[in-house]
């Protein structure tokens, strides 16, 4: 029966700092996705078609970089 105490102890518990290298990746993997969006915005702009900047591209972009900026202070914070 005690076992059955320590569950939410193993599943909820902190990670050591061996783990900080999972917010690294993710780190890379938000900034590498903010860059390709930003160009692909960039190249639909200066494109022969033109396309125009919607609110959806706008929103789409403020959410990466915002994942992005998360993910930087997760780092941050595994590490100090």
């Amino acid at each position: 029966m005690n076992q059955f105490n320590q569950i939410p102890d193993i599943l909820f518990s902190g990670l050591g700092k061996d783990y900080c290298f999972i917010f690294n990746i993710f780190t890379f993997l938000s900034l590498f996705t903010l860059i390709i969006y930003a160009i692909t915005i960039l190249n639909n702009v200066f494109s022969k078609k033109g396309r125009n900047i919607t609110i959806i591209d706008i929103m789409v972009f403020a959410i990466l970089f915002i994942s992005y900026l998360r993910d930087r202070v997760f780092y941050s914070m595994c590490v100090n």
